[in-house]
């Protein structure tokens, strides 16, 4: 039985992904080469947005410089 809800659950069994310190959401935005997901900072609780971008779209239309 896995919780989503829960806070006092591991991140493998809550259904979040958790990056460094932060457990990712939902996500807020979606574009070509990124997309920006709703995260909340795990040490301070601490609302952010987070960009993620793609790296092999990124490589293979050699937009490296931007």
């Amino acid at each position: 039985m896995t919780s989503r809800s829960g806070n006092g659950g591991h991140a493998a069994n809550s259904g979040k992904t958790r990056v460094g310190k932060y457990d990712l959401g939902r996500t807020l935005g979606e574009g070509t080469f990124a997309k920006v997901k709703f995260a909340k900072n795990t040490v301070t609780g601490d609302n952010v947005a987070i960009k993620i971008l793609d790296k092999e779209k990124i490589l293979k239309h050699k937009m490296i410089d931007q």
